[in-house]
């Protein structure tokens, strides 16, 4: 159904989405309202973007990188992603909840600019090499 929008919109969909409900988590005035009101629909959320990227990264690089293009893609983000292990360092100097505004909203937010930059691949050809 939301992917009849597009690959991007639906990223960006998912990423807004996911930030504005990480920047509440620590906000919320108890456990449950926590729980029910943000972690519940941010862990949706967050699960739910990486869906299209199978697809929309097959559509975005020739047969002949189409791997290559992919495994770099995925292994940048693991990378990039190796950086929130400080979320543990800002935790215990700042607290989780400082830790948490931090680290959510900013690589959601990151991810929702990293989206403006990439071109929409509905309805395009898959590029064939040969």
């Amino acid at each position: 159904m939301i992917y009849s929008f597009g690959r991007k919109p639906t990223l960006l969909i998912f990423g807004l989405a996911h930030f504005y409900l990480s920047s509440l988590i620590p906000v919320c005035p108890s456990a449950i309202a926590r729980c029910l009101c943000a972690r519940v629909p941010s862990g949706f959320f967050a699960s739910e973007s990486f869906s299209p990227m199978g697809a929309f990264l097959t559509e975005l690089f020739s047969t002949r990188l189409r791997g290559r293009g992919q495994g770099f893609s995925y292994n940048v983000g693991c990378a990039l992603g190796a950086i929130f292990a400080m979320a543990g360092y800002l935790s215990a100097r700042y607290g989780a909840k400082s830790a948490i505004r931090v680290f959510a909203t900013t690589a959601y937010l990151a991810m929702v600019l990293r989206t403006f930059c990439l071109p929409e691949t509905r309805k395009r050809e898959l590029q064939v090499d040969g």
